[in-house]
Parts: C-alpha cells; sequence; structure tokens
C-alpha cells in the first residue's frame, strides 16, 4: 500500500526508520589535553589516583 493511503485507512502515522539512540560523543582535544595536564600535575605531587573509573554491578 502507499503510504498515503494506508494513513488515511488506518489514522496512524508511518514506522520512523530512525533509530532512536545515539552514540555517545567522543571527548575533545580541549577534554584530552586538560586531562592528560590533570595526570601530569597528580604525578608530580605524588598523589594517588585512578585514570578510568568502572563501576561494579551489584545486581547479583
Amino acid at each position: 500500500m502507499e503510504i498515503d493511503r494506508c494513513k488515511a485507512l488506518t489514522d496512524k502515522k508511518p514506522i520512523k526508520i530512525k533509530s532512536r539512540t545515539r552514540p555517545l560523543p567522543k571527548a575533545g582535544e580541549k577534554y584530552l589535553e586538560a586531562f592528560d595536564r590533570l595526570k601530569e600535575i597528580l604525578n608530580r605531587m605524588e598523589v594517588k589516583h585512578e585514570e578510568y573509573f568502572h563501576f561494579k554491578s551489584t545486581k547479583h
């Protein structure tokens, strides 16, 4: 069936093909530079830190 005829008969909009999920944005250049600078400062001050934090699942 054609889209217009189907819409007229069912009073429903056609199914959207576009995905609803979007990919996560990538880190910008300024963010990466600031992150590297922060790591450098913390290492010079000998402060312990974790570069990347991963949440542990508590579900099970």
